[in-house]
């Protein structure tokens, strides 16, 4: 959210100083070691959520301001959906818009007509659709109508999906037999996938902080369902929907194949109520391979999968962002997420770790209600050939939709910037601390050394890289706003642009 208001109110055009520094200073106070891993007392916890609401609030006005400056110079025909995509590469997806009316189809701007769904929720309007393409790092233009065409629908039954890339068969409660890549023909699974376990987590020092390897020992699998039913099976999505009992705790979980997209979803709602327990999610892949990969802050790093020395053993649960990775050479399986962080790759069975219940130093730590997705993706080559740190963003940073009405123009969509590199990422847009330009810092993600080039819709004539601490270094050459530069594996570059 907050990297999205900055970049917004950049290219707005007017930076609201005095927001954004509160705003990203009560992100970062609550970034505080013991408030970020959740190891704090229970009366910090309840401060940090009330901090955070303020923040939802203040952020989310941030980013609508920034958004209504670039909206005034916005001018379309006829009734439409405006569609922000915030990274640099054109993409496309599932998109949800409230509208004023009940339209019957829409176009995007070549004039074909796109998948989509047209409901009523708690008496407004929403439409649904699949924006494709969406321009980089910008925004699309996708124009409401009166005509309607015919789609394939995702087929979904209590036992099955399948879509363009992936079929997907469950059993009887709702574990999959078979993930199949239908564009190589691999089954991926040996064994069953999404296996949810509950393991006993009674560390001996210090619950919040610390996991013991023996925690592998005692387990109870969540192999039986108390519900299986299909949700949906539209053009846009097919939908399964299983529920699971723990004790007094219940685990929903939609698990999803949407329109063109290759990766199982599962979005997931638990009423947690476990002590001393762990919850995670298991993937036996048909994958050999010595080492696990994940992506880290501006990077990613490596981690063994077996336990060979007391070293490796004391690697068996480690931290990750956005996704983790494991390939041999000409395939492998990614389980990418939208906030969880712990990950365990022992031989070939990948495990994301769910939820957690110690019991100090807060008694009630994890308990209530938890909303969250991660996705199992089978691929073709590695992460690296894959695409999968950008599918990790585009998890993330989702396409927004908003419904603009028709005034005198013809705009189609907009880009506010180029990056001409395939694993560089833009990480940050925002003004320079001393008041001198604007700063753009970008890194490179795919462990390779390349050549890239840069543009971005900003009044500058010169451009200077600098360090992280915004100190000039050295002036690179500049041409009509695009400037290029080299990046070596995972290094980090931060220009002044003035």
């Amino acid at each position: 959210m907050m990297r999205n208001a900055e970049i917004l109110n950049v290219f707005g055009g007017d930076h609201p100083a005095e927001d954004m520094e509160k705003a990203w200073k009560i992100l970062l106070i609550n970034q505080f070691h013991d408030i970020l891993p959740g190891t704090s007392i229970h009366e910090a916890m309840e401060n940090t959520r009330e901090e955070y609401a303020e923040l939802r609030d203040l952020g989310g006005r941030l980013v609508r301001d920034g958004k209504n400056k670039i909206l005034n110079n916005v001018s379309v025909t006829d009734d439409s959906i405006l569609v922000w995509n915030m990274l640099t590469w054109q993409t496309k997806g599932l998109v949800k818009a409230e509208i004023p009316y009940a339209a019957k189809g829409i176009k995007n701007s070549d004039g074909k007509l796109l998948a989509s769904k047209i409901y009523d929720e708690d008496g407004k309007h929403y439409i649904e659709f699949y924006a494709d393409p969406v321009p980089a790092f910008g925004y699309g233009i996708f124009t409401l109508c009166d005509e309607t065409a015919e789609f394939d629908t995702i087929k979904a039954t209590k036992n099955s999906l399948e879509n363009k890339y992936l079929k997907v068969t469950l059993d009887d409660n709702g574990l999959l037999d078979e993930v199949i890549d239908k564009q190589t023909g691999r089954q991926i699974l040996t064994g069953k996938g999404n296996l949810l376990t509950v393991s006993s987590d009674k560390p001996v020092h210090e619950s919040a902080w610390n996991m013991e390897f023996d925690y592998q020992m005692k387990f109870w699998p969540l192999d039986r369902a108390e519900s299986i039913e299909v949700i949906e099976s539209s053009p846009l999505r097919g939908v399964i929907r299983v529920v699971r009992k723990f004790h007094e705790s219940t685990i929903t979980q939609d698990i999803i194949l949407e329109k063109d997209k290759p990766t199982v979803d599962f979005d997931t709602a638990v009423d947690w109520h476990e002590r001393e327990k762990v919850l995670k999610a298991e993937f036996p892949v048909d994958i050999r391979s010595r080492n696990a990969s994940c992506e880290i802050a501006h990077g990613a790093a490596e981690y063994p999968t077996h336990y060979n020395t007391s070293y490796d053993q004391a690697k068996f649960e480690f931290c990750a962002h956005k996704w983790a990775d494991l390939s041999e050479g000409g395939y492998g399986a990614s389980i990418i997420n939208d906030c969880k962080y712990g990950y365990n790759v022992h031989d070939n069975v990948m495990k994301i770790t769910l939820l957690r219940g110690p019991i100090l130093p807060d008694p009630v730590g994890d308990i209530g209600m938890h909303s969250f997705r991660y996705s199992f993706y089978p691929h073709a080559g590695t992460w690296r050939d894959a695409d999968t740190v950008r599918l990790g963003f585009e998890e993330n940073i989702r396409l927004d939709g908003e419904f603009i009405k028709a005034k005198s123009g013809s705009d189609i969509g907009h880009t506010f910037a180029k990056i001409d590199g395939d694993s560089v990422i833009l990480d940050a847009v925002k003004p320079a601390q001393d008041g001198n330009g604007v700063i753009v810092r970008m890194y490179e993600s795919e462990t390779r050394h390349c050549t890239a080039k840069a543009w971005f819709e900003l009044n500058y004539s010169k451009v200077i890289e600098c360090n992280l601490m915004e100190c000039d270094e050295h002036e690179i050459p500049c041409k009509n706003g695009e400037f290029e530069f080299t990046m070596k594996p995972h290094e980090v570059k931060t220009f002044r642009l003035i």
